[in-house]
């Protein structure tokens, strides 16, 4: 009961932040997903330094920590939950080491000038095997892609991304599900989405696109 109230408090935090997002280098990130894997920044020519912190507390009296690909070398030590780390490069992953069902946290690319932002909202219900349009761009543009929490009548959920049509994986190769309330940097023309899980006749998962304002 402890570690369902705490996660309340944690998707309602993340998920207010997500609703009102200011900066294009700081997000949410979740690792509530059968892989328990993410990605913060699938850019190739955008890096920095990126402050990672967890907020998931140990109320369940089990500490998970979390494993870090920079750049498609896996560093050789790890941080554990509650606390964060900091770590330099252009593409990094996270990964959960552990069976707590609630990982979530902030990211942020410090020591860069805060890029305020404009939004798009996109929405999708889950279809097997059907993608839908969240941009379709001349040229290639820096963006953050955020997936809102948990609407009533879904769940289950997460989402699929493909960047000009490249699906996002994972070191492994294996395709991210983006969890509710988590969010990463990208760059690219073309973006559509997948969605897992279920909703109900009336209700449908949403998100927005965030791009330099």
């Amino acid at each position: 009961m402890k570690k369902n109230i705490l996660s309340l408090i944690l998707f309602s935090v993340v998920n207010a932040f997500c609703q009102t997002p200011q900066n294009l280098y700081k997000g949410v990130w979740s690792t509530v997903n059968s892989n328990k894997t993410t990605i913060i920044n699938n850019s190739s020519s955008v890096g920095g330094i990126f402050r990672i912190s967890n907020g998931t507390l140990n109320s369940d009296n089990i500490f998970d920590d979390f494993t870090i690909v920079v750049d498609g070398i896996e560093l050789s030590k790890r941080f554990m939950e509650g606390g964060g780390v900091v770590v330099e490069g252009k593409r990094i992953e996270l990964r959960q080491n552990g069976v707590s069902n609630v990982a979530i946290g902030v990211w942020e690319i410090i020591q860069k000038i805060a890029v305020e932002t404009v939004s798009s909202i996109w929405a999708i219900k889950p279809e097997p095997n059907k993608e839908f349009l969240v941009a379709e761009l001349k040229n290639s543009q820096e963006f953050q892609f955020v997936v809102n929490g948990q609407p009533q009548g879904c769940s289950q959920n997460f989402v699929e991304v493909a960047v000009d049509g490249n699906t996002i994986k994972d070191k492994d190769g294996r395709p991210i599900n983006f969890a509710l309330s988590s969010s990463f940097l990208g760059e690219g023309k073309r973006i559509t989405i997948k969605a897992s899980g279920t909703c109900s006749v009336n209700n449908f998962i949403s998100g927005s696109l965030l791009l330099k304002k």
